[in-house]
């Protein structure tokens, strides 16, 4: 777990790692160091599929982060693609993951059957809760890290579990940076939800970032010739 894509492990294992999750679900998260950058993670996170196709959302980080959670995108993903990636765009960050334990999994799937969906305000409280309650307990084996700028982290998401459960901290909170959140919907039905979550194909989501930031670095006298 957090193992980092470096000489030692190299671009091939990590995509074997990748390629794993279509078929195992005991596969663990992943964090590489995109040396290439933004294309390179999107390429090697979801090999083979062209950029159209990924849908990103670009946020600011909470100056204490978002919490601890876990992230329950399931039922929206494409079945060849069945895990998230975060790509982490500025800010240096100290990152915490472990599994969610069976008897829990099963306690919030039970939830889930009863008629409650994964984005419905009563599950997200409830993930909330569950993920704390983990993490916080003495015997619970939690990873740590670093998620540095250019830092990539891909996460599974099989039906059957484990659920990973994070907590990304800025190490700076007044700085705390942005990342973009991508993931490969299912056809229609997760393209709706994403999109009503403010997820777009990628290529969209950053030209309207840049849109955004154009006239700001205009009014700032970045642009221009002398």
């Amino acid at each position: 777990m957090l193992e980092r894509s470096d000489p030692r492990t190299g671009e091939e294992a990590v995509a074997a790692r990748i390629a794993a999750m279509r078929t195992d679900a005991g596969c663990e998260p992943i964090l590489v160091s995109a040396k290439g950058g933004l294309l390179a993670f999107v390429r090697m996170a979801f090999p083979g599929l062209p950029c159209e196709y990924v849908y990103a959302k670009l946020e600011a980080r909470d100056k204490d982060g978002r919490g601890i959670h876990w992230d329950a995108y399931t039922a929206l993903l494409h079945e060849r693609f069945p895990w998230i990636a975060v790509y982490n765009m500025s800010g240096a960050n100290s990152i915490r993951l472990c599994a969610l334990p069976r008897a829990l999994q099963e306690s919030y799937d039970h939830f889930i059957d009863a008629g409650h969906r994964d984005y419905s305000p009563e599950a997200y409280e409830l993930r909330r809760c569950m993920a704390k309650q983990v993490m916080e307990d003495p015997t619970t084996e939690v990873a740590s890290g670093l998620f540095f700028a250019r830092n990539g982290l891909v996460l599974p998401q099989a039906q059957t579990g484990p659920y990973w459960v994070h907590d990304i901290v800025p190490r700076d909170r007044w700085e705390p940076g942005s990342y973009l959140k991508m993931a490969v919907p299912s056809k229609e039905s997760g393209i709706q939800v994403l999109r009503g979550f403010g997820y777009r194909p990628i290529s969209e989501c950053l030209e309207e970032r840049l849109n955004y930031l154009h006239p700001q670095y205009m009014a700032a006298g970045n642009f221009g010739v002398d």
